[in-house]
């Protein structure tokens, strides 16, 4: 081989090894990814059987930071998010005060707005609702009663299962006393609207569609 011809492939081989120490590079980079992946993927995965385990002992609030600090990262957890539904409906459950868990769960909802779709949590949310506009009405304050009745029928008309809702004690004769006392009042469109969401929650109830046809009379005289 010529003196030239040595000149030259040894030139082109100098050239390469920057492009040939690049692509290993890039090999280097891609397996440490990878490894990186797999080790996060498993903290993440003991992370959250470390929150189920919490659960399981009923240490709800260590299982509760667990598992709010792994939805930081993993926000689309389906597995995750039904753990941190169940823990909310555990704490609700264990709290006896209907102003604190209606105002908790308000909270946690603005905060994670999957649970508004959580029927067990929905149920929680329309039973303290309907005791906070029972009390509202006992103590005269009949407006407040009427917006806890909007809150809980928005609520019941959202829901998949209504039947449990509307079988709750309390909300056919909360429904009714609210439009009744808004008939005596003499404001019967007021009457007629709560009547009439009596009527289509009620159908077969005749006081309600009767009261239903009187205060629609009222408004027509």
């Amino acid at each position: 081989m010529r003196i030239n011809q040595l000149i030259t492939l040894y030139g082109f081989f100098f050239l390469c090894l920057p492009i040939v120490s690049k692509a290993q590079q890039t090999v280097d980079l891609l397996i440490t990814n990878d490894s990186l992946v797999k080790r996060d993927s498993q903290y993440f995965e003991d992370r959250r059987n470390a929150a189920v385990t919490a659960y399981a002992f009923e240490h709800f609030d260590e299982s509760l930071e667990i598992i709010e600090d792994y939805l930081n990262y993993l926000p689309n957890d389906s597995i995750a998010k039904n753990l941190l539904s169940t823990i909310f409906i555990k704490k609700l459950n264990a709290q006896k005060d209907a102003k604190t868990n209606f105002t908790q769960l308000a909270a946690w909802t603005k905060k994670y707005p999957f649970i508004a779709s959580d029927e067990k949590l929905r149920k929680i949310k329309v039973i303290e609702s309907l005791r906070l506009a029972m009390a509202a009405f006992d103590s005269g304050n009949y407006l407040l009663s009427e917006q806890f009745l909007t809150i809980i029928e928005e609520e019941i008309s959202k829901s998949k299962e209504k039947k449990p809702l509307l079988a709750l004690s309390n909300l056919h004769t909360l429904i009714f006393n609210l439009g009744l006392k808004r008939y005596l009042e003499n404001d019967p469109r007021a009457a007629l609207k709560l009547f009439d969401i009596g009527k289509k929650r009620y159908p077969n109830d005749p006081e309600m569609g009767k009261m239903y046809l009187k205060a629609k009379a009222k408004i027509s005289n």
